[in-house]
């Protein structure tokens, strides 16, 4: 048992080890990538991690998201120094450890996750900015959703919360089954799959963007084909998210809840939660349907893909809004 225990341990820390060595190296590669007028397009990078995988990931790259999150809140009322940039410009750019985090049915306790997500909440902007991490937790998830809290009640038998109420459920539950942590719901496609080929037939393949060919369907195809297909599903996405990150940043009000629709019909709300309705965080908490994901182990799902692929475009559409939204 304590060989177990020892290992399992030693296994987490290495893994832990291994991810933030990769931190210095790639920040040292987007720096190489990005200097100079002439230089190729520059290194993006999103991380992903699964399960007990999300475990590691998160420990590895928390500690500096909860620095990037509070070195944004030091420095926007601090001056300019030595003819820098001015606070606010420093502020809107503060450098991501990397473009974007994903972690889908991550298998840790809650409480791991206060820290950032309270961080997170108290965090500001003018300009809507994609996510640092996002976290997704499928509501049909039972290995997260049950088993996880079963084995975590009898390892916590003899813990009691120090800070709250909320603590003693945070020990057991995993962040995508803490309905209090929660900052979003996602809602796949609903239409069954007869509905959608009839729709395919009659309408094209999507009912958002005209032409935008689901995941599933790119799987099927080759050649030029395939390549044609996805030329117009970045264009079409381009479109449908340039005109909703440009529609937000021009309603001037950074706390209005708002919905999100994507190519192929998935729906993004954020969720009011103590009086934030995290509109503004830079860390979502996903909870989705079972129609974006179902179970745990189906991380894979073409609509999964779909979502994630959307958002870390995000990250390449942002900095050409900025200027425009700082404008305002």
């Amino acid at each position: 048992m304590h060989d177990a225990i020892f290992t399992k341990t030693g296994l987490h820390h290495f893994h832990v080890g291994a991810v933030n060595a990769i931190n210095p190296r790639r920040r040292t590669g987007r720096l190489v990538f990005a200097d100079g007028t002439d230089a190729p397009e520059r290194m993006r990078t999103l991380m992903i991690g699964h399960s007990f995988g999300g475990l590691i990931l998160y420990a590895a790259s928390s500690g500096p998201l909860i620095e990037v999150l509070t070195a944004q809140e030091d420095l926007i009322d601090l001056p300019p120094l030595h003819g820098a940039r001015s606070s606010k410009r420093r502020y809107e750019e503060t450098e991501r450890i990397a473009d974007m985090i994903a972690l889908v049915n991550p298998a840790f306790e809650a409480s791991r996750f206060e820290a950032l997500y309270r961080v997170a909440n108290e965090h500001t902007h003018s300009c809507y900015e994609p996510p640092l991490l996002m976290s997704i937790t499928s509501e049909t998830d039972q290995a997260t959703g049950v088993a996880f809290p079963a084995g975590r009640f009898i390892n916590t038998l003899f813990e009691r919360p120090t800070s709250s109420p909320e603590q003693a459920t945070a020990i057991k539950q995993t962040p995508g089954h803490m309905t209090a942590y929660i900052t979003h719901v996602l809602h796949g496609n609903t239409a069954s799959p007869s509905t959608q080929q009839t729709n395919e037939a009659l309408h094209g393949t999507d009912a958002v963007c005209g032409n935008w060919t689901p995941a599933r369907k790119l799987l099927t195809m080759e050649g030029d084909e395939l390549a044609s297909a996805v030329k117009l599903n970045r264009s079409l996405e381009l479109k449908q998210s340039t005109e909703f990150i440009t529609q937000l940043n021009a309603s001037g009000d950074d706390n209005k809840p708002w919905t999100r629709t994507f190519c192929g019909g998935a729906q993004l709300e954020t969720v009011k939660q103590d009086g934030a309705n995290n509109a503004q965080t830079l860390v979502w908490n996903i909870r989705a349907d079972e129609n974006i994901i179902n179970g745990h182990n189906d991380v894979m799902n073409p609509a999964l893909l779909d979502f994630v692929r959307q958002m870390f475009r995000d990250t390449e559409i942002v900095p050409g809004l900025t200027s425009q939204c700082m404008s305002r």
